[in-house]
């Protein structure tokens, strides 16, 4: 969806895109938590995934650009998302 051609639909809100963004790598962050159990490779996999949609978007032939602020809520996302699966399997834990 972050390489789609562009809607033509109005925004909601100014810069909705970015909560978009942040919701999206929220689900990517937190998926690669629960795949893997390792804090350093869902920050690696999330960044990596960050630049690298951002540097397509600016190759396409259709108008869609590199943004840095995108970038910024794909990460923040990923940190969002990490945290609350790692808060929902603290919560599961049986307690003693």
């Amino acid at each position: 969806m972050l390489w789609s051609p562009p809607s033509g639909q109005p925004q909601l809100f100014p810069h909705d895109d970015k909560v978009f963004h942040c919701l999206s790598f929220c689900g990517i962050g937190a998926s690669w938590w629960w795949a893997t159990r390792q804090p350093r490779v869902v920050w690696i996999v999330g960044g990596v995934l960050a630049v690298a949609s951002e540097l397509v978007q600016g190759l396409l032939p259709w108008p869609r650009s590199t943004d840095v602020l995108d970038m910024l809520a794909d990460v923040t996302g990923v940190a969002i998302g990490l945290a609350i699966a790692r808060r929902w399997d603290s919560m599961k834990k049986p307690k003693k």
